[in-house]
């Protein structure tokens, strides 16, 4: 059975189809097109959104200190929802084109299918009013003015973006934080917990906090992959709920996933348990201090779930491209010497007479500047990774006069079957593992095949 509100889209949806193919008469497209005042969003106080005679939504607040949802209920409002709303409405819009005057139920601007929507700054009037109708390609939509028949088209964001159930105005986002303001990140995961924190270090130009690199709580010798630790954070602090559910919900609390606690450098703190329960709606997760469940995308539980070893430094080689004289790879065949001439300039030293891509020289080099391990062997000797005597040896020799060596073993396939090699790098005793699509790139500047 369709519903009442379903009947109408649809019915909207046909009258559109045939306006499009509606001539104008004698209306003139281009006569006294009006501008959209833009509305500063840091200054509304108000936003009221009605559908129909009856279907009205009001929210206070502001950008600054959040939304609230008064009318038709009353809870925390959707910051994210509005913010999108605000910012397309932020700068002035200048209507397209005149199409009509009149015949308002045509294009979804009467009173029984328009969206009315109004924001208010100060005072009881409105600083901006339109209504929004349907949707036409190219990202244009019918609107018209408060009580006004005159039809226009313009790009105010869609209508979808109005146009809403008002629960859907209700908050979704379980956590939202500034990532800039997490001092310290617990992920309480089943094997233990992991604990990162960091300190400030002092203030920048602008007097923003500087703040020291992550360290691992449980042992802070730990070399940590700071990107991957910030990344993680970033991730956890803003988790936005695909719906709210009911505290009752079986989200699998009762034997959790896992805990995620935020502190901030405030003193104040988040803490959010996931469950072991999933569904076609995600995961689920609880907030403290908040009578209610939300599922969220899988993806966050996965990133309280990241094991300590995708957040470990797995740099092999670090240095400057500038800083690099020569590479040299052995490989069992004529061996290969690449020479620097300059930033951007390399030649084939060895064998003779042989031409230089330098633009695949250049992407060897980068990624051995950066060269990352994709993980451990771990409990491998040297003799079972093949690495007591190498199928290759590339010899990076810098312009200082010292080195690197990079060593490459067997190669082993993983449970996915993907394969990865063995490698050392400087004659160290830890056995690493790089993909074999890595070290193809790399082989590649030495005019060598896969």
């Amino acid at each position: 059975m369709f519903t009442q509100k379903t009947m109408i889209l649809l019915g909207l949806a046909a009258a559109l189809g045939l306006a499009t193919l509606a001539p104008t008469g004698a209306v003139d497209p281009t006569a006294d097109l009006p501008t959209l005042a833009g509305v500063d969003r840091d200054l509304v106080t108000r936003v009221e959104i009605t559908q129909g005679q009856l279907e009205k939504v009001v929210m206070l607040g502001s950008l600054k200190e959040g939304w609230r949802v008064t009318q038709p209920y009353d809870a925390p409002a959707d910051a994210m929802l509005l913010r999108t709303l605000l910012n397309q409405l932020r700068e002035p819009i200048v209507m397209d084109v005149r199409l009509d005057e009149g015949n308002l139920e045509t294009y979804g601007l009467d009173d029984q299918t328009g969206v009315l929507v109004e924001l208010f700054t100060d005072g009881d009037s409105p600083a901006l009013s339109i209504v929004v109708g349907g949707d036409m390609p190219g990202g244009f939509s019918f609107v018209r003015l408060k009580d006004s028949e005159d039809v226009y088209r313009a790009k105010v964001g869609g209508r979808g973006r109005y146009a809403r159930d008002t629960i859907e105005w209700q908050n979704r986002m379980a956590v939202q934080v500034e990532p800039d303001l997490v001092a310290e990140i617990t992920l309480g995961q089943p094997g233990g917990d992991l604990r990162f924190w960091r300190e400030v270090a002092g203030t920048n130009e602008k007097g923003e906090a500087r703040w020291s690199e992550w360290r691992l709580a449980q042992d802070p010798s730990v070399a940590l992959n700071q990107d991957a630790v910030t990344d993680l954070v970033a991730s956890l602090s803003v988790v936005r709920a695909g719906s709210r559910l009911s505290a009752e919900t079986d989200g699998g609390f009762e034997t959790p996933a896992a805990r995620v606690e935020l502190r901030l450098n405030d003193g104040t703190s988040k803490v959010m348990t996931f469950g072991s329960r999933a569904s076609a709606e995600g995961v689920f997760v609880k907030v403290s201090g908040e009578d209610v469940v939300y599922a969220v995308a899988a993806p966050k539980r996965d990133a309280a779930l990241r094991p300590l070893a995708a957040l470990l430094d797995n740099r092999l080689l670090r240095f400057s491209r500038e800083d690099v004289q020569s590479l040299r790879l052995e490989d069992g065949g004529v061996p290969v010497v690449l020479e620097a001439g300059g930033p951007e300039l390399w030649f084939v030293a060895e064998p003779k007479n042989v031409d230089a891509d330098v633009k695949l020289i250049l992407f060897t080099v980068n990624i051995l500047a950066d060269l990352r391990s994709d993980g451990v062997a771990t409990g491998v000797s040297l003799a079972d990774a093949g690495l007591t005597t190498p199928s290759q040896r590339i010899t990076i020799l810098k312009k200082d006069g010292s080195d690197h060596t990079v060593e490459v073993g067997r190669a082993v396939p993983d449970d996915q079957g993907r394969l990865y090699y063995h490698v050392r790098v400087d004659g160290g005793d830890t056995v690493h593992l790089v993909r074999d699509q890595t070290l193809a790139r790399i082989r590649a500047g030495f005019g060598r095949g896969a």
